[in-house]
């Protein structure tokens, strides 16, 4: 119902760090795009490695923008 509110807020807020949680667990990384159906997640490795991970909008319960450490 308020999926496309929600895609919406996302979309203001690509290229931050983003911890999305779904009933399976959370992914953590940087928001990199947002449909009004899909989220992709760049989850970043401490190597040279980064994994896409693709989550549905309707799957997810919340998710949080953790602050930088100052």
């Amino acid at each position: 119902m308020f999926e496309n509110t929600f895609a919406a807020e996302l979309a203001t807020r690509i290229g931050t760090t983003v911890e999305v949680f779904t009933d399976n667990g959370m992914t953590e990384g940087i928001l990199s795009n947002v449909t009004p159906n899909l989220v992709l997640v760049i989850e970043v490795t401490t190597g040279y490695e980064n994994e896409k991970v693709y989550v549905s909008v309707d799957a997810i319960n919340y998710a949080r923008f953790p602050a930088a450490a100052v």
